[in-house]
C-alpha cells in the first residue's frame, strides 16, 4: 500500500480523533481544523514509507508539535 493509500485511510478513519485531542489542546475549532489539516499535509508530503502501525503517532506527534 502507498504512502497515499495509508493516509486516505486514516483519515477517514481517524481524522474526528485527531480534531478532538486539537480541541482539547487549542480549545478552538477552526484552530483545531486547521492543525489538523496541516498534519495530513505534512504526512502527504513525507519522503520516507509510512506504515499502517506508526501512521497514528505521526499524525497525532505533527498535531502535538504544531
Amino acid at each position: 500500500m502507498s504512502n497515499k493509500d495509508i493516509i486516505e485511510r486514516y483519515y477517514r478513519e481517524h481524522y474526528s480523533d485527531l480534531i478532538a485531542y486539537a480541541m482539547i489542546r487549542l480549545h478552538n475549532n477552526e484552530e483545531a481544523a486547521d492543525i489538523v489539516q496541516e498534519a495530513f499535509l505534512k504526512l502527504l508530503s513525507e519522503l520516507r514509507p509510512i506504515c499502517e502501525e506508526t501512521i497514528g503517532n505521526l499524525a497525532f506527534t505533527f498535531c502535538r508539535n504544531h
